[in-house]
């Protein structure tokens, strides 16, 4: 079983590094030592996997398939490793992050956590767009995902509800703005865009907006914007602890369809039933932590009109 396991890391290596003697020199092996394991593996498989030529030309079809079937094995027997060494001297290795940018104001809640609840794990964490971390899931290349789950199949994925969030129109001014508001009634504002921070269906209703707009992947750009009172903003509710210092913010809550999300936990089928996340999801439940959590979560309470007697 072990001689089969270095093969598809042979295999996970040439499929990396595209050439023979680079994905030899990251196994620590012989170029001929390499070859020959995958060889081994066609005459196991009775198939060809590399395509045949003077230099690496790429994969075949079938080799593909066993490429996607290597990269599973791959993070089980990593798995395996990591809960095998986990109940002999507690939990430790590598804990691989993603968090979609819309959820990134609380990433540094749970990471500060991590560390100080399981000090000799190693964290890497990564902040991108959520296409990106479900595609970065996909490919095996973080461990869980921080992110929108709404539109993930439970047929793929394993998920844990984190909480619930509304969308929100950020904007500057002086006066009381509404407490709610509708899709509607943004038509014409003048709006600086984070679609990245957004949910899918969020980024759908507001391809009916028509007034100006400014498209941006950057949350500083936004805050800029909103503080010269050029652009209002829609942003999910936990941008508003990223967003406090601006004097004058105002927010108002968006009614109506697609205006709320569920924002939780996501891997691999079967991910999540790993060690280092389960642990995780024990820490965020933790009264210190979760309790740190909806502190973010609810801030933009400070920034809401007082409810008026007799109003919505």
């Amino acid at each position: 079983m072990s001689v089969i396991i270095k093969n598809f890391e042979y295999l996970l290596s040439l499929a990396t590094e595209a050439h023979f003697g680079r994905a030899a020199d990251k196994c620590h092996v012989s170029q001929s030592t390499l070859s020959s394991g995958i060889k081994q593996l066609e005459e196991d498989l009775d198939i060809q996997i590399v395509r045949r030529g003077r230099r690496y030309e790429g994969l075949t079809p079938e080799g593909e398939a066993v490429l996607s079937w290597a990269k599973k094995m791959h993070q089980d027997c990593s798995g395996m490793k990591r809960e095998l060494s986990a109940r002999k001297k507690g939990l430790e290795g590598e804990f691989r992050v993603g968090v979609a940018t819309s959820v990134s104001a609380v990433a540094p809640v749970l990471s500060m956590a991590i560390s100080e609840k399981t000090p000799r794990v190693r964290q890497s964490v990564i902040v991108d767009d959520q296409s990106v971390i479900q595609s970065l899931i996909d490919t095996h290349q973080i461990d869980v995902g921080l992110l929108h789950i709404d539109a993930l199949s439970p047929e793929n994925y394993d998920t844990h509800l984190l909480y619930r969030e509304g969308i929100f129109l950020f904007q500057v001014h002086q006066n009381p703005v509404a407490r709610r508001v509708q899709w509607a009634d943004l038509a014409d504002l003048p709006l600086c865009l984070m679609k990245s921070a957004l949910p899918e269906k969020a980024q759908k209703q507001l391809e009916r907006h028509s007034g100006p707009v400014v498209t941006t992947n950057s949350l500083d750009v936004v805050a800029g914007h909103l503080k010269t009172q050029a652009s209002a903003a829609i942003l999910p509710q936990s941008c508003a602890s990223r967003l406090a210092d601006i004097p004058d913010l105002r927010v108002s809550a968006i009614d109506g369809v697609d205006a709320q999300s569920s924002v939780g936990f996501a891997s691999i089928k079967g991910g999540l039933r790993s060690p280092l996340a389960a642990a995780l999801q024990e820490i965020v439940h933790m009264p210190e932590v979760a309790d740190t959590l909806e502190c973010n979560v609810i801030m933009y309470r400070r920034f809401q009109a007082k409810k008026i007697e007799g109003t919505i």
